[in-house]
């Protein structure tokens, strides 16, 4: 909040973190927030809308959107001798189900731990809230152990870990999360074990921490060979090394985003990533606010009409004639904005591009170019009022990189 009372004058924030309610979120103070990167003021009391953008793990959640679908995670930790310390695996384990949408609708974990047999640190119905699953996790004491048999490891989860009566859901995408620092004392049993993992469409994620090998100057190679052929392929996507237990914290936002964006969550997303809120614009219709949404639909984006009653998101279907052949990551949404046509309001260009019809499909009512390529033309886009009296709102477009990078 700044005051322009005179030359100088300083401005103060105004920490509304603290003031946040977002329905279906119980504690939202816990949440990254991306407050003030949009403001648009609203047409009553003077007042003003900060655009508020969650962390992708709860973006669909903002606005009654339903969030993707079930995911089982079993997370299975290698629990021996040569794991050493023990408190950086606790806290990759916390971190990492901090960054999780944990809820019995939505993502459960259990956690196992091995060396010579495994069991279970809890299962995936133990915990119905965040926050009493992160306590148990932070307690795990380590197994240890003189074997590491992580093959018996991954059947022992594979046949256990799902099991209804165990908190496993009909129809949750399974997902495994396997983190061990030692070849396996049981890698005959390899061929058997993943592709029985495989045949129940287990997604896997192997995790080789190169800590006991580093330290003691024993060769990698074979250790990562195994770990990559316990995860999917493509390994680049599945796999992770890390040098030293220590170093587990630095990968679990990159985790973190490759298990939500695995098939049946994310590979064809829908308003799972769309960041609800990417602009703002209050209309002077109907109370009705225009929400950007331009990660949904694998960032193709859409636009959000939300009022106190509801929220009414425009379908793909909306778009997919309007831009054929054109960028399919056009961020539709990432600014929007609303002009009067012949007084009418009730029709919305979004981008400037189209407008909404009564049966909700956008008509494409042409695109507006720059005059100069790689001018970032559209940055920003606003209504202004009539300049030129034909009797139409007229749109000021900017392209800040015009000019050479003196911006128009």
């Amino acid at each position: 909040k700044c005051e322009i009372n005179s030359p100088g004058a300083s401005c103060q924030p105004l920490n509304l973190q603290n003031s946040v309610n977002v329905p279906s979120i119980s504690n939202s103070n816990n949440i990254n927030m991306s407050l003030g990167l949009t403001l648009t003021p609203t047409t009553k009391n003077g007042g003003f809308m900060v655009r508020l953008l969650f962390s992708v793990y709860f973006l669909t959640c903002c606005f009654g959107i339903p969030c993707g679908n079930l995911m089982d995670i079993a997370i299975v930790l290698d629990g021996s001798n040569s794991i050493y310390p023990w408190e950086p695996i606790v806290a990759f384990l916390t971190k990492l189900l901090e960054n999780l949408d944990i809820g019995p609708q939505s993502t459960q974990v259990t956690v196992m731990q091995y060396a010579v047999d495994t069991s279970f640190e809890f299962y995936l119905n133990s915990h119905r809230t965040k926050e009493s699953m992160i306590k148990a996790a932070s307690n795990i004491q380590q197994k240890q152990g003189l074997e590491t048999n992580t093959f018996k490891a991954i059947e022992f989860a594979r046949k256990n870990a799902f099991l209804a009566k165990n908190g496993g859901r009909p129809g949750a995408t399974k997902v495994m999360v396997v983190v061990t620092d030692g070849e396996s004392h049981d890698a005959n049993l390899r061929n058997t074990v993943i592709p029985a993992c495989e045949s129940q469409n287990i997604t896997r994620f192997g995790i080789a921490v190169l800590g006991y090998y580093l330290r003691n100057d024993i060769d990698t190679s074979k250790l990562i060979a195994e770990i990559k052929s316990i995860a999917n392929n493509p390994t680049e996507k599945y796999f992770f090394n890390v040098s030293e237990e220590a170093a587990l914290i630095e990968i679990v936002g990159t985790l973190g985003d490759r298990i939500f964006n695995i098939e049946g969550t994310g590979d064809n997303f829908k308003m799972e990533m769309s960041q609800v809120g990417f602009s703002a614009h209050q209309t002077r219709n109907k109370d009705v606010i225009l929400l950007g949404a331009a990660g949904a639909y694998n960032w193709i984006g859409t636009v959000v009409h939300q009022t106190a009653q509801k929220s009414d998101v425009l379908p793909k279907a909306a778009f997919e004639k309007v831009l054929d052949d054109r960028n399919h990551s056009s961020l539709l949404g990432k600014y929007c904005t609303c002009i009067v046509l012949k007084n009418d309001c009730n029709k919305y260009y979004i981008i400037i591009l189209y407008i909404t019809t009564k049966n909700g499909i956008l008509s494409n009512q042409g695109f507006l170019e720059g005059s100069q390529k790689n001018a970032r033309f559209g940055t920003a886009i606003t209504a202004v009022p009539d300049l030129n009296l034909d009797g139409f709102s007229d749109v000021v477009v900017g392209a800040p990189l015009e000019g050479n990078g003196q911006g128009a």
